[in-house]
């Protein structure tokens, strides 16, 4: 049970990171129509570094507790956070190769987890 909760709260520590990552892509546009001296563009950047402070901070407790190598493979369900992200706040097409490749990622994540 004590994995499960690791994998839940690292899961929380993807999430968080990308939604950093998609910050960075609001930022971006704005850069591009505005650019980098606007109040918008810097606030978001300093979103966008207060993110990657917290998913820091969090990500290195996570490790000190969790195996090395189970935590790393957990990171690999970013893709599927970035992916939800990107479908929801930014209107991108998900392709069927998307969906396959993020399918693979939780079935090994799972399998992995449920193994140790």
């Amino acid at each position: 049970m004590e994995r499960w909760k690791d994998f839940i709260k690292i899961q929380a520590i993807n999430i968080l990171f990308s939604l950093a990552s998609i910050t960075t892509k609001f930022v971006s546009i704005i850069w591009q129509e505005k650019g980098i001296f606007n109040w918008e563009f810097i606030g978001g950047a300093a979103i966008y570094l207060f993110l990657l402070g917290i998913y820091a901070v969090c990500w290195q407790k996570i490790i000190k507790k969790m195996d090395l190598s189970s935590a790393y493979l957990c990171k690999g369900m970013v893709i599927f956070w970035s992916l939800l992200w990107a479908y929801l706040l930014l209107n991108e097409k998900i392709t069927i190769y998307n969906i396959i490749g993020t399918m693979i990622i939780f079935i090994g994540t799972t399998v992995v987890i449920k193994n140790e």
